[in-house]
C-alpha cells in the first residue's frame, strides 16, 4: 500500500491518495454502527471530503479524496 498527498498551502485543494495492489476487492459505502469494528473508511472519507473516487487499473486501485484548503 502506498499513499500520496498533493496540494496544500497555496492551492485550493489538498488531494490524498492511497493505492493498493488488490484491484478486485469490493469497495462499498456502508452505514457504520457503533458496534462495527471495521468498514468505516469510506464513510469517514465521504463525511470529511469535498469529493472522492476510485481509479482502477489491471494491477491496482487508488482511492482518492479532495479537501478544500
Amino acid at each position: 500500500m502506498a499513499g500520496r498527498v498533493s496540494g496544500g498551502p497555496g492551492h485550493s485543494r489538498t488531494r490524498i491518495e492511497v493505492t493498493d495492489t488488490a484491484p478486485r476487492s469490493v469497495l462499498a459505502l456502508l452505514p457504520a454502527t457503533a458496534a462495527e469494528e471495521s468498514g468505516r473508511g469510506l464513510t469517514v472519507i465521504d463525511a470529511l471530503s469535498d469529493r472522492w473516487g476510485v481509479d482502477r487499473s489491471p494491477d491496482r486501485k487508488t482511492v482518492w479524496c479532495e479537501l478544500r484548503a
